[in-house]
Formats: structure tokens, sequence, C-alpha cells
């Protein structure tokens, strides 16, 4: 018998069961278990099966019978049902779509809620029960799905709102041609679309089941579970309204492996001690040409000569990208093909075409992409921050940041060289950028000075630029030849002003050898001044400041449970005024910023 026979006979043979062992295809075709897994691994690869612990299932569940269906992996569905139901809270609204799995659910359910259905078996399951309150959504009857749909179905369901949907996985015909039944298709786009725009978060499937790994959703959405199987029952995907945005990603394991590329300043000073500091996460590897700075500070990691060699390794889950800024857009377009997850540290490309590439690739390639923006975290900013929102000052009128040191002497190193992506605006100008269109969104045109001040300057080092808005101006500005006397944050406001004399104090404390988490971490003892109408002045203490958050953020958010704490639209719109302000000092003249009309409505 031929491979490809032997492989037809596979698929054939788990059409009929539904799943399989190893041993008894083995046995059925006469070949060896070693073949059989080969032949599995190959098969898994074209998206034709599902492997498990001896054996595999089918993907292709609407081509069975529901009977077979049903009764497919009853001890992992009964597990996922009750682990879904405990996460839901007294008094929600649910939607629970058709299948064996939601029907579990609807079985552990023990909290008062209300469900909505167009499941017979599930209100069947439900009725009676004082404690839920059953809306059933009747239209046309299909008895080989045992579901309500058709446009009757629709029209009940955009009567109501839920808080959460639980939604079976679309039957989906033969998952090796890629067809789905017109009634099945019917049911799993129309109704479940009809329920989501009455939303105020809708609620969507992220991703095709024949895509997602069995079990894979749930133990991301509400954390590992106590003796979760391998490979639990397929199809179940929750999605709740709080979680809109929020990208729910492959399963990981209880800690996220990294592996950092560079070890540099940022990636020494910064990124290693904030990695570090979060318990849900392990540097596994680090690519380095200077593996004895590695090994002094990390003595049990790998390290890889060529970053080549860590895209390509298994035990790397997220890729960071600590590397002098023109590397940055190669290297992600290499970690999101080698199919990993990836921060990239600012500046996040050195174009914004190749911004948009990349946003592109992460959507195509299903992967977290992120770009670090720590200084969202600093206590200067977060403070600035919480005055502003909380009507301090009334509209902000007049808006400054600045980020301003004193290096007369041109260092030696690739920042302040002539080299792509040198240069102070690139260095600093993303956090200054970050910053304002977090506080004030995308402004209408953009006005840049940059100039090379210092002796033997080989790349600029004085930048001031100005975002301009309808009612107000925003200016950034950089120095290196700043030796005081210039506050952080200067704004001013219809009510008052705020100022902040100095800067944030986590990257001396980093420097200083100081343990993200150690007492004082994040401490800022510079006070907000705030000034009103009257001329008198208020000291408001400082919030703290903790960068430890994004790649706190970074796990919730691949663990399903949280958004993704710098999203790629974002950083692309920074690269959209870095850009702006180079063509700006250029040209002499302020310029609007180069964003589609679909970049701009997807700015949040």
């Amino acid at each position: 018998m031929s491979k490809l026979s032997r492989q037809h006979r596979l698929l054939a043979m788990l059409t009929d069961t539904g799943e399989l062992l190893v041993s008894e295809a083995a046995a059925a075709l006469g070949v060896s278990d070693d073949t059989i897994r080969r032949d599995l691994c190959a098969l898994e690869k074209q998206g034709c099966l599902h492997k498990t612990h001896g054996g595999a299932v089918s993907i292709d569940l609407g081509g069975m019978a529901r009977t077979t269906r049903s009764s497919l992996l009853p001890e992992q569905k009964k597990r996922i049902g009750e682990a879904a139901a405990a996460a839901v809270p007294a008094g929600a609204t649910l939607f629970l779509d058709a299948g064996s799995t939601t029907l579990a659910m609807a079985e552990a359910l023990a909290v008062p809620a209300t469900v909505i259905t167009n499941s017979l078996d599930i209100a069947n399951r439900i009725e009676g029960r004082p404690a839920l309150r059953l809306i059933l959504a009747g239209g046309e009857w299909d008895s080989r799905q045992r579901l309500f749909s058709g446009a009757a179905a629709r029209s009940v369901l955009r009567l109501y709102r839920a808080d959460i949907a639980i939604l079976g996985a679309p039957r989906s015909g033969d998952s090796r041609r890629g067809t789905r039944r017109r009634h099945e298709t019917e049911h799993d786009g129309h109704c479940q679309r009809s329920l989501a725009a009455r939303r105020s978060s809708q609620i969507r499937p992220h991703r095709t089941a024949s895509r997602s790994r069995p079990g894979a959703i749930l133990p991301c959405l509400f954390g590992a579970l106590p003796c979760w199987p391998r490979h639990g029952a397929r199809g179940t995907r929750i999605h709740r309204s709080i979680l809109k945005g929020h990208r729910i990603m492959n399963q990981f394991p209880p800690v996220i492996r990294v592996g950092l590329i560079g070890y540099g300043f940022a990636g020494k000073t910064f990124h290693k001690p904030l990695l570090m500091a979060e318990p849900r996460m392990r540097i596994t590897r680090v690519a380095s040409s200077d593996s004895g700075k590695v090994h002094a500070d990390l003595p049990d990691v790998a390290v890889d000569a060529e970053p080549a060699a860590l895209l390509t390794n298994e035990d790397v889950d997220l890729v960071v990208i600590a590397t002098p800024n023109e590397y940055h857009a190669p290297l992600a377009r290499q970690a999101l093909l080698a199919g990993r997850n990836v921060v990239v540290d600012k500046p996040f490309t050195l174009t914004l075409a190749q911004a948009r590439e990349l946003v592109a690739l992460a959507a195509r390639q299903d992967r977290l992409l992120s770009v670090f923006h720590n200084r969202r975290w600093d206590s200067d900013f977060l403070s600035v921050k919480n005055a502003i929102a909380g009507g301090l000052i009334g509209r902000v009128t007049h808006f400054e940041s600045h980020f301003d040191r004193f290096r007369p002497v041109v260092r030696k190193r690739w920042r302040e060289g002539n080299e792509p992506g040198a240069g102070l605006w690139f260095d600093l100008g993303p956090h200054l950028v970050d910053q304002a269109l977090c506080l004030f969104g995308l402004p209408r045109s953009v006005h840049g000075d940059l100039m090379m001040q210092r002796e033997g300057a080989l790349s600029d080092d004085w930048a001031h630029v100005a975002l301009e808005y309808d009612r107000h101006r925003v200016i950034l500005h950089g120095s290196m030849l700043v030796a005081g006397g210039v506050p952080r944050f200067l704004v001013h406001g219809e009510r008052g002003s705020i100022l902040k004399r100095r800067p944030d104090g986590q990257e001396a404390q980093l420097l200083a050898g100081m343990t993200p988490g150690d007492a004082g971490w994040g401490h800022d003892p510079d006070p907000l001044l705030a000034y009103d109408g009257n001329g008198s002045e208020q000291e408001i203490p400082a919030l703290m400041g903790d960068q430890r958050r994004y790649y706190a953020g970074i796990v919730d958010a691949l663990t399903g449970i949280g958004p993704n704490p710098v999203p790629p639209i974002q950083a692309l719109a920074v690269m959209a005024v870095i850009e702006a302000a180079n063509r700006s000092a250029r040209e002499k003249a302020s310029v609007g910023l180069d964003l589609t009309n679909e970049e701009i409505a997807a700015w949040p």
C-alpha cells in the first residue's frame, strides 16, 4: 500500500469513528506503530486531523453522525463544561450555542442566570431549574444538528443582549477541501452574528476551530486547570463582552518561554530585569555575540550566536527584539514567519511602510505583535495623565513633554552614530510621541525641527516637534545639552496649570541594580505641582510607576485574559508621527500623518 493510499484509509477511519488509536490503525493496515505516527504527523500539518496522546481525533465533525460526534471525549467535555460554568458570575445573561460541550456546561451551571439558546437539547436540560431563566429561540428545525435556525431564530436573538456567549465550533464540512454545508454556514454565521449585533461589545470568534488546538481556549481564559487533559474536547470557544479586542492566542505552558535577541543596553538594563520580575515568564534563550556577558547575569540560559538559531528553537514562545533599531523590522518579520509571538523594542521600525508590513504579517500569522512602550507606566506620566483625566485644570490648551539630558560629549555607540535609526529623535522620540497620543489621540498635523548641536555629532541630538490639534498644541522636546531648569511636563488648561519637575526614577533604579518589585520600586518623591487661576500652588503626591505592568499585560494577552498592552495599530501611529516629523524637518513645513482612513478609524 502506498503512503498516499494509507493516509486516505486513515482519514476514512476517522470519518467513521471520529477517533483512532495508533496501535489499532497499525494492526488494521499491517504497518508499524511508527509508520502510523509519521502519517498522523503529516496529516496534522495538512490540517486534516488533530493528534492526541496515542492517536488522533477528526476535524471533520460535520461529516460524522451526530451520535458519533456527541460520544467523543465525554470526560474532557465534562471538565471543560464544569470549568466554564464555574467562571460564570451570578446574574449573568448567557448565549449557549448548540453542541455537546456547551450542553455539558449547561448541565453544570450552578448560579442564577438567564440562558438564551437555539438548542432544544440545552433547553430540555435546564428546563425546570428555578435558578435559570430560559429563552428559547425558535425557528426552522434542523433535526441533524438539533437546533433552531433561519430568519425566525435570528429575529429572536436580535431582541437580547448577552454578557457571555459560548459558541460551538463551526460545523466544518470537509476539512481537506475547505467546504462547508449551506445550512451549517447559515446557523454558524447568521445566528451568531444576530446575537452579537445587539451587544454593546460584539462577541465574535477570533479564529476558526480548524486552526485551534483541542482544549486550547478554556485554559487561556481561566488559567491552567488541575489535571487539564493534554487534548480536551474540540470546538467550544468562550467570548466575553468585556474581552472585546482581546486576542485569544494558542494555549501556553504555565510559564511563557522567552527568547531575547540582543543583550546591549536595552536588553540588559530594561528587558532582562522586567522579564525576570514577571513570574509567568522565563528567559530560556538569548541571542548575543557576547555569551560571557549573558552568562555573567544568566548562567543557566542558552546563548545563540545568531538570531536565526533562537527563532527556530522549539523552547521559545515569545521573541523579544532588543537590537539596534535598523534590525527591528527584519528580525520581527523572521520571527513572525517562524510562528513566534513578538515584542519589539521602540522604535517599532525605521519606516511607516515597514510597520504596516509587520502589522499585516502578524494578522496573517495570527500572532501577537507588540512594541515596548514601557514609559506608559512611568510615575511622571501616570501622575500627569491622572490629573488631566480628573479635570484638575479643565480643557488642556498647551502641553509640553521634555526628555532633556546633559551629555556634551558624543559617545561611540550606535545610538549616536550615523547608522540608520540613530539619533535622539529615533531614540527618545517614540516615548514622547506615544505618551502624547495616549493622552490626546492623533494630531491634525506635525511640525518638526531636528538639529545636530554638539561638536562631532553624527546624528540629530536636538529635537523640537509640535503636534498640531484644532484647539491645543503638544510640544515634544529632547536635547543633549540641557543641564537643568526644565520640567519634565508642563501643562496649561482653562482652569489652571500643572508641572512635574523631575522624571520617573525606574531607569535610574535599574541602572543602580534594583530588582523590579523591591521596596521603593517605582516610588517618586517629586510631587506634581498644581496652580489654580488665583496663583495658589498645591502639591499632589506622584503616583507610583511600575514598568512591570507591560510584560504582565503581554502574558495576559497571550493567555487570553487581557488586551495587548500596546496594540500594533498604536505603534504604527507612533511611527507615522516619527516619520512626519522627519519629513517636516526636511521640508520646513507642517505635514499631515500618512495614515489611511482605515488606520485612522482603527485608532482607539
